[in-house]
């Protein structure tokens, strides 16, 4: 059977950051932690009721539910009104369950196109096949409907709880099918680390040549560093790249521009620089001299006089509108006068060798001279030239790189669901301890009343409320937990500035992903970069952490995008999101 609900644009934007629906009287009350709150109008504040109906209502806006996603006890009949229900629940969307209509395309494009800049509304792609377009005439709700709405519904509070717990509940899942999808292995993470290494070291070498004006030290480092990320990038990718080449030539044009430069800039301190300079000034002087000369004695001096005077006019013109400049427009008797002038000097100069070879070494002189005052050379032009040619092939090869990497399958066999609703991981592969003391972090997390906001103390309570219910394990008095305590009680000083440092087994790959999880708890990126940066693979522990941390309505859309490009990525983790979802309820009318 279908129901509809009418809805406006608002509202129905406001559902993709909880892929749900709830009456209004939920969000004010309810602990999901996303910015983007529903409006909430003084006349529907105190609405308790979803409003189903068996017919399309019209209006701009409604959504079509099949009956299979309600709890089918909570959809109570209106009186007198045969065609209407009330629902008292939040309804959570599923593909193939839902669909939306608007009443014109125009209305639809706007509607995409708003929550692209909304950085919560995560979930348009995964229901973008379900969109349509289709107007119905809108009939108005009656009196009777509205005062129902507004009616006590005493199990409200339990189904606000058991959002709220489904919302912590539905972010670690979701944060482990991220992690899973996009976690590197070996291999992987040491070719991401390669390029990253290789982008960092020309960043640190082109400082080194510009500011501190030496030379490349150790040349065979990079070529080193290149021939070997070349190798192991054509073991893995497909697609081959002639751009490990190229950057070994530009690496080589680099280096003996930077000895050329370093020389230049050497010689500025050598001990008889300073007879040399004023030699320099001296010999300037007579070269100005003689170049003066000679334009007396051929009527240029007269002709760049009349040449500065024009100019002069185009600027005092520009002036006045704000310009620096205003060119005299052509035709106009100053524009055809400072041609004829150009080309008489042009001329001049060409014709008289004399001149033109005084001029060009005046030119160069007087480039020493400005280069050895401020400690520039005539190879630093070149040598930037050929950094940012670098920079953008290293770039290019991080596009390539990541275009090549595909998308891991996700075993959601570990993940279970207890009849009480509660969450665990039961991972074979993994290290006793580890997991075990991951369960009670991960717990510690999910059967929170108040969503906190994540800090510094934040992460500290948290290690020390799963170390002291850790303790009561088996596992915590083997091997394997003492040193997981240890680490953790090392950390925990480490914050409080009672030791100098602490350190990560490295033999326990679930635990190097607590850690980076502590470390990096401010956002998912930043949890990346440092596992990248230590090459610690197992992503899907730290990033189940985080997304419970925060909740699923908090997720941000940079976060879940890659989970709903493809129906594959999400589908499984969506039957497994609905028998969590039945679970909770289940044990709530229990």
């Amino acid at each position: 059977m279908k129901y509809y609900i009418s809805i406006n644009s608002w509202n129905l934007l406001e559902s993709f950051v909880t892929e749900s629906l709830s009456p209004f009287a939920f969000y004010g009350k309810r602990n999901f932690g996303n910015n983007l709150s529903r409006y909430i109008s003084g006349a529907n504040d105190k609405v308790n009721y979803l409003v189903l109906s068996t017919k399309d209502n019209g209006g701009d806006y409604s959504i079509e539910l099949d009956d299979s996603i309600l709890d089918k006890s909570c959809v109570k009949p209106v009186k007198n009104l045969r065609t209407l229900f009330v629902y008292g629940k939040t309804i959570y969307y599923k593909v193939g369950c839902v669909k939306f209509r608007f009443s014109s395309q125009d209305l639809l494009d706007s509607f995409i196109a708003e929550s692209k800049i909304l950085f919560e509304v995560k979930c348009i792609d995964k229901f973008l096949p379900d969109f349509v377009v289709k107007n119905v005439k809108e009939k108005k709700a009656s009196a009777t409907l509205r005062k129902l709405g507004e009616s006590f519904s005493f199990e409200q509070y339990q189904y606000i709880a058991n959002d709220n717990r489904f919302n912590l509940l539905k972010g670690a899942i979701v944060g482990y099918v991220r992690g899973g999808l996009t976690s590197s292995g070996a291999e992987e993470q040491e070719l991401m680390s390669k390029i990253k290494d290789i982008k960092n070291c020309f960043a640190g070498l082109h400082t080194q040549i510009m500011v501190n004006g030496v030379g490349v030290g150790n040349p065979e480092e990079y070529i080193v560093k290149l021939r070997e990320c070349k190798k192991l990038f054509h073991s893995i990718r497909t697609e081959k790249t002639n751009s490990f080449d190229i950057l070994t030539q530009l690496f080589v044009e680099i280096r003996n521009l930077a000895s050329l430069r370093s020389e230049a800039l050497n010689q500025y301190k050598s001990s008889d620089w300073k007879l040399t300079y004023d030699k320099m000034l001296l010999h300037k002087g007579n070269l100005e001299s003689e170049i003066c000369r000679i334009e007396q004695d051929n009527n240029v001096t007269s002709l760049k006089e009349e040449l500065r005077q024009i100019k002069e006019q185009e600027k005092k013109q520009g002036e006045v509108q704000g310009k620096n400049r205003s060119y005299f427009k052509k035709g106009t008797p100053e524009y055809e006068r400072k041609i004829q002038i150009k080309e008489a000097l042009k001329m001049f100069e060409e014709n008289n060798a004399q001149y033109k070879s005084l001029l060009s070494e005046y030119q160069d002189l007087n480039q020493r001279i400005i280069e050895s005052e401020s400690g520039k050379t005539k190879f630093d032009n070149a040598i930037g030239a050929l950094f940012i040619r670098v920079s953008d092939l290293i770039n290019d090869l991080q596009k390539k790189n990541d275009a090549g990497k595909s998308l891991n399958a996700v075993d959601l066999s570990p993940v279970v669901i207890s009849q009480e609703g509660t969450l665990r991981l039961n991972d074979e592969k993994a290290n006793r301890a580890e997991i075990e003391f991951f369960n009670v972090l991960l717990n510690s997390l999910v059967k929170r009343d108040v969503l906190d906001t994540i800090s510094d103390a934040f992460v500290l309570s948290l290690i020390e409320t799963a170390a002291n219910a850790y303790k009561l394990c088996a596992s915590a008095e083997t091997a394997e937990g003492e040193k997981i305590l240890a680490c953790l009680r090392n950390y925990w000083k480490y914050k409080h500035n009672t030791i100098s440092s602490f350190s990560i087994p490295d033999d326990m790959p679930v635990l190097q992903s607590v850690m980076s999880f502590f470390l990096k708890p401010f956002g998912f990126d930043q949890i990346e970069r440092y596992m990248l940066n230590r090459k610690y693979t197992e992503k899907k522990y730290a990033m189940m952490l985080w997304a419970a941390s925060n909740g699923y309505a908090a997720l941000p859309k940079t976060f879940t995008a890659v989970l709903y490009q493809d129906q594959a990525n999400f589908i499984d983790m969506d039957n497994l999101l609905g028998t969590l979802s039945s679970s909770i309820q289940v044990n709530s009318n229990d």
